[in-house]
């Protein structure tokens, strides 16, 4: 078999000069379904096996692989991706799914699959050994359209495939009436029609010419564009979509980009960057940004009845059983990039159809009122720290002026290297020579009075060794292990001595005498501290801070990995030798923050940054707030224009310190993308 993904007509350079520039974009657009086929592969190998899907009827033992026939090659892609694409997947098979719980017992359904790529939706729903499939049996039909050349390759791959030919039906024909050309083909319930979808008076033919999609109403038309038309120019996309809607009881549901908080928004500006790289821009998102504007798109183009959200929304909608089923295949800790992806995917199903009542319809975010903002300075700085996911602390330099010491993370490896920050007008920093033994490389763990406690390797592999620098002989020194590894966790002095651990991600559930730890560092002790005057769950990704001089804490944010819920609260504690004493509780939406840190300024305000939330996308306006612990009052900080639209500034794995009285520093962390690229943050020194 010829390899599917390559394109035969990237060789031929012989058209025209302008011919060739729209052929040229043309074959970027069709270059992205390499990437995403791929991609639906690695998840199809992953996930499939382990969650029964598409089980083959005449073997239980056997999963029906579909995408292999057009990818090959075993795939394997991150964790965040393979969530990502299981997701999309997921999408629109749900929506399918739910139509077809609808159809009466003389209705039917055809599948338009618009910009098909090599996408086997249909062969996976007609298959008559695919169990998974048996409520679409003869209820649905088939229509791939795509580009000439791409459909080229995938029915040619159709022919010389046994198992694929088959699910179709033998009576394979060229469709002369569709396409002069001959590329099509036609069965009685699968058809693959080349389109050209930038011509719209083309798709007009298309949809008059076939006899299924004409105007039946006991025919459900079923339209699907994932990600297909978000490369188009907006008003040739609005042009399809509006022929579609002008077919009687006709449904349309569209999965593309979202940059719900404006193009300067960090994902959204590499993303639109790197489909701008690749050639194919996406261009329907500069018209409609936001799941309202797409819900006013479809309903002046005749889908009066619509139900649309982002697919963080769509995931959280997905049984919890299900959701840890999928943690338990692969273990997952990148929630942050997870969240930033899942915010900027919409999923909007639609029909022209005002009876049509879906079955899960998404609920509107809840909305925030805008805070009052405190305008402070930021300061971008030469500090170029290429790290993620490390620990730091601010300790005293030879010359008693302070430093921090910035200890492990990733870049992208795991690294065990100590890096001493010095804070001169121009900000460097150097690796510290430490004496060996040398802590094992880490991730996601704490460095508190010159501790490093916990982390992890893998995400199924959290370390519980705890390891003490000593500032003057530089030596590390191993120290008693936490009674069970962990990480994600939070850790703070309480005293020169005295050092709080709470919470944090484990092999093994933590038990609420292990919530919170007090470690002693002269005795190298571990003590459990209970919880009085309230409750705190168990939290991974929360952010906690301490006032040494009025004895007061605070942790904000977290998820609560039992019931995968995310804390909104901002706890504010004392303790005392074995308690935990919850002084008082705030709730806020915008406190709703996985990863975020937070920093005492002064004795009765809190300032909270970064992280991500699964209910919303943070902006430059509440990325950073401040919170009033004694008025319980929030105002916002918001981030210059100018550094928000001209820096990178993903705050996440990031750190936060104090480094004066009047001053803090934001430094280190970033993201990688999705599969949009990796990005490093600028370092910013911020006044208050």
């Amino acid at each position: 078999m010829s390899d599917p993904l390559a394109n035969p007509v990237l060789s031929s350079r012989s058209f025209r000069k302008e011919e060739r520039k729209l052929k040229y974009a043309d074959l970027a657009i069709q270059g992205t379904n390499n990437s995403s086929i791929a991609s639906k592969r690695s998840v199809e190998l992953l996930y499939a096996p382990a969650m029964g899907m598409n089980r083959s009827s005449t073997s239980v033992n056997n999963v029906k692989e579909y995408f292999k026939w057009f990818v090959p090659k075993k795939v394997s892609r991150s964790p965040c991706i393979n969530r990502g694409y299981w997701l999309r997947l997921h999408a629109i098979r749900s929506c399918l799914d739910s139509i077809v719980q609808t159809l009466q017992d003389n209705e039917k359904m055809v599948v338009v699959n618009l910009g098909c790529g090599f996408d086997p939706l249909a062969f996976e729903l007609l298959d008559p050994e695919n169990m998974s499939a048996a409520k679409y049996r003869n209820k649905i039909s088939f229509i791939d359209v795509d580009y000439p050349d791409l459909l080229r390759n995938k029915i040619q791959i159709l022919k010389d495939t046994p198992e694929l030919s088959t699910i179709i039906g033998s009576d394979v024909e060229i469709n002369e009436a569709i396409n002069a050309n001959g590329d099509g083909i036609e069965t009685r319930n699968y058809s693959a029609i080349p389109c050209d979808l930038n011509d719209a008076n083309t798709f007009a033919n298309l949809l008059n010419s076939t006899d299924i999609l004409k105007k039946d109403k006991k025919i459900v038309k079923v339209f699907i564009a994932e990600v297909s038309l978000a490369y188009m120019k907006y008003q040739q996309a609005d042009k399809i979509i509006s022929l579609t809607g002008a077919l009687p009881n006709s449904q349309f549901i569209i999965l593309e980009q979202l940059t719900p908080e404006g193009p300067f928004e960090p994902f959204s500006k590499q993303m639109l960057a790197h489909f701008k790289k690749n050639d194919s821009p996406l261009q329907s998102v500069q018209k409609y940004p936001t799941v309202n504007s797409q819900l006013s798109r479809f309903k002046s183009l005749g889908y009066m009845n619509a139900n649309a959200g982002d697919l963080l929304q769509l995931w959280n909608s997905v049984p919890l059983i299900t959701r840890q089923q999928i943690e338990m295949i692969q273990p997952f800790d990148e929630l942050e990039e997870f969240h930033l992806f899942a915010h900027h995917y919409l999923l909007l199903h639609a029909t022209n159809n005002p009876a049509y009542k879906f079955v899960d319809s998404f609920e509107n975010p809840q909305s925030v009122k805008d805070l009052a903002p405190i305008h402070v300075d930021f300061e971008e700085t030469t500090l170029d720290l290429k790290r993620n996911f490390g620990a730091s602390a601010l300790v005293s330099a030879s010359d008693s002026s302070k430093e921090i010491w910035y200890h492990g993370g990733c870049n992208p490896y795991r690294t065990n290297e100590t890096l001493q920050i010095k804070l001169d007008k121009i900000l460097s920093y150097e690796q510290i020579s430490t004496l060996k033994p040398l802590p094992p490389s880490r991730t996601c763990h704490t460095f508190t009075n010159n501790v490093v406690i916990g982390g992890r390797l893998a995400p199924h592999k959290p370390i519980n060794d705890v390891w003490r620098l000593d500032e003057k002989t530089l030596q590390w020194e191993q120290k008693t292990s936490l009674p069970e590894g962990r990480f994600r966790h939070c850790s703070v002095s309480v005293s020169t001595n005295e050092t709080l651990i709470f919470g944090g991600k484990s092999s093994v559930t933590l038990s609420s005498a292990n919530k919170f730890l007090k470690y002693d560092i002269s005795a190298d002790t571990y003590n459990s501290m209970s919880v009085a005057n309230g409750e705190v769950p168990s939290l991974s990704g929360a952010a906690m801070d301490y006032n040494e001089d009025t004895g007061v804490g605070a942790i904000v944010g977290g998820h609560e990995i039992v019931t995968d819920t995310f804390s909104d609260g901002l706890f504010v504690f004392s303790c005392d030798k074995t308690n935990v004493i919850i002084k008082k509780k705030i709730n806020h939406p915008l406190l709703q923050r996985y990863g975020a840190k937070i920093l005492f300024v002064n004795d009765k305000k809190v300032l909270v940054v970064g992280g991500t939330s699964p209910s919303c996308l943070f902006n430059r306006h509440n990325s950073i707030i401040l919170v009033d612990l004694e008025l319980q009052q929030l105002n916002c900080i918001p981030i210059p224009k100018k550094i928000w639209e001209t820096f990178q500034l993903f705050l996440v794995g990031f750190e936060l310190k104090r480094i004066d009285e009047k001053h803090v520093m934001i430094f280190g962390g970033g993201a990688t993308c999705y599969g949009f690229g990796a990005v490093s943050n600028v370092a910013l020194k911020v006044a208050l």
